[in-house]
This record gives C-alpha cells, sequence and structure tokens, in this order.
C-alpha cells in the first residue's frame, strides 16, 4: 500500500446485541461443557436467516466464556465480542454479543 492509500475494511453482517443465540455446535460436534468454548475454537448459532458460524478465541469467565470473533478473512481482526453461557435446558448452551 502506498503513502495516501487508505485500506477499506467492511466489516462482517451485523448481529443483534444482547439476542440470545442457541448454539448448534463447537468444533463440530454438540457441545458438552463450557469449556468447549475456551482457548480457539468455532462454533454454530442458529441465526433467523441462516446458522452463522463463529471463529475465535475464548476465555472462562466464571460461570460463562468471553469468547472473542475473529474475521479469519481479514488477517484475524477481532470483530466483536460474545458471552457463551449455559442455556435454561441442561446440556446446552447460548451465546449473545456483548
Amino acid at each position: 500500500m502506498s503513502t495516501g492509500e487508505t485500506m477499506i475494511y467492511t466489516a462482517p453482517d451485523p448481529v443483534a446485541s444482547g439476542k440470545q443465540f442457541d448454539v448448534l455446535a463447537v468444533h463440530g460436534r454438540t457441545p458438552h461443557v463450557l469449556d468447549d468454548f475456551v482457548g480457539d475454537a468455532t462454533f454454530t448459532v442458529r441465526s433467523a436467516a441462516e446458522d452463522r458460524l463463529i471463529t475465535g478465541c475464548g476465555h472462562r469467565d466464571a460461570d460463562t466464556v468471553r469468547f472473542t470473533e475473529k474475521d479469519t478473512d481479514h488477517g484475524g481482526k477481532d470483530v466483536r465480542v460474545w458471552s457463551v453461557g449455559p442455556a435454561a435446558q441442561p446440556g446446552q448452551f447460548t451465546a449473545e454479543t456483548t
């Protein structure tokens, strides 16, 4: 990139803040424990339009995982932060942006 040029970056499609999404899979399988979301991970949430793949890195934060979504198409830039936690039904999980 030469001097004076600006790199244009378009953020991925928006996600409603504070809306809980059901987690369908982590690492391509049914999640069993919250620690399945810790470290480098990819999980799938059920969205109204289509299932959505979330890639990034999670860190345990008491009863939830703070998960930083990365844009893998643009050098791993941080996109948004998710909170992943247990759903009302045992053995299931939800994720919402923070």
